[in-house]
């Protein structure tokens, strides 16, 4: 039974996750492996919550999986982690958590909604602690190392990047590659 409530899961959660690639405008190329990996990571999720019996750790090695494997994808597909990460942490948010947050505030109810508070908090800590030691270990597995470099714009500036990605975006930075090196421009 607990196979098939795992297969059952898994396609849920793919097919959720699949629908947030859409709405996030992922590239095609991405969008199935990308839902996939979030119906991967939320039957581990699944698994290690039924194992350990506590949801911190479970969030926080569930996040971390993420981490790595959105790095990994990065590398192999050439794209930003983030195109990874962002959607793989959908079905992981605590909705449930803020949802009953404003219910009891509402029904006046504040020791139980301090409660939800403080467990929907641990829970978004332990999910972004997850994501920040696995980009941490990434840069030391990857050499993600950079070089800044003065630009004649003091608005401006230039980095040297070991990874091949190119991205563009409208928040005012921009990637190139330049031989084997990749250089990034920040806008200020």
């Amino acid at each position: 039974i607990m196979i098939k409530k795992s297969i059952v899961q898994f396609f849920l959660s793919t097919l959720a996750t699949y629908g947030f690639t859409i709405y996030f405008k992922l590239p095609k190329r991405v969008r199935i492996i990308t839902s996939a990996l979030s119906g991967f990571i939320w039957v581990v999720y699944e698994l290690l919550f039924d194992f350990s019996n506590n949801y911190m750790v479970s969030y926080l090695l569930s996040s971390f999986l993420i981490g790595v494997c959105s790095e990994s994808f990065a590398v192999y597909f050439k794209k930003p982690a983030t195109v990874f990460t962002l959607p793989c942490l959908v079905p992981l948010v605590p909705g449930a958590g803020m949802y009953y947050i404003m219910y009891y505030f509402i029904e006046s109810n504040y020791v139980v909604m301090r409660e939800q508070v403080i467990k929907t908090t641990l829970t978004t800590s332990a999910l972004a602690l997850g994501i920040v030691l696995s980009q941490g270990l990434s840069g030391l597995t990857f050499g993600q190392l950079s070089l800044s470099v003065p630009c004649e714009d003091e608005n401006m500036t230039l980095r040297a990047s070991s990874l091949a990605t190119f991205e563009s975006s409208a928040l005012g930075w921009f990637r190139a590659k330049s031989g084997q090196v990749v250089w990034e421009a920040w806008t200020t």
